[in-house]
């Protein structure tokens, strides 16, 4: 489990203050030698701007899960629910929505440092009715023990800055490094072997 809290206030001489409250709260689990490992994040947002006399407020409520399972030594597939809601005050006036992303990714290793993959992702944003689709693919390479660069091509895609450290949804090329930190990794980053 993993938890965390970061305050951000700011004010300029033109009159404009914001403060940005965020809240995280996170989870993994993963049963010794079985297939499937399970990651969750919470994200609570706090928004308040003041510009010109106008205020703003947003409320947002992210949750991020993610769901691996290892077919076999060489290929595991990945399943993400993620959704957020939303409630935003606009100088007295409120809007409000509910939005989720369902992404399907299946991975398959070549040998000890390629693997490749596909990818898929729809996202939904129910109040304004608008549905987006994502498709790509990518190819993996080990640098060094756990640490893999990835280089991919997202055929479509879409735009959420809520959603985006959870995957890359943008249409185009994207590079991805990933590193894989447990207590032993960590043990080596700070000296101890």
């Amino acid at each position: 489990m993993s938890a965390g809290l970061t305050l951000f206030t700011s004010a300029t001489a033109a009159g404009t203050r914001s403060s940005v409250t965020n809240f995280k709260y996170g989870w993994a689990w993963r049963k010794a030698g079985g297939r499937w490992s399970f990651l969750n994040r919470i994200d609570l947002i706090f928004e308040d701007t003041t510009l010109i006399g106008q205020k703003e407020l947003s409320r947002r409520l992210i949750n991020n899960l993610n769901a691996n399972r290892r077919i076999s030594e060489s290929s595991q597939l990945s399943l993400q629910y993620a959704f957020k809601y939303v409630r935003n005050t606009f100088d007295g006036s409120q809007f409000g929505g509910y939005t989720d992303l369902i992404g399907v990714d299946f991975r398959r290793g070549f040998s000890t440092r390629w693997d490749a993959g596909i990818h898929t992702s729809i996202y939904h944003s129910y109040e304004s009715k608008v549905v987006d689709y994502g498709v790509g693919v990518d190819l993996g390479f080990n640098m060094l023990d756990n640490l893999w660069l990835t280089l991919g091509y997202n055929l479509s895609g879409f735009q959420d800055s809520d959603f985006a450290s959870a995957r890359y949804t943008a249409q185009g090329p994207f590079l991805r490094i990933s590193i894989k930190a447990d207590q032993q990794s960590l043990r080596n980053i700070a000296g101890q072997r």
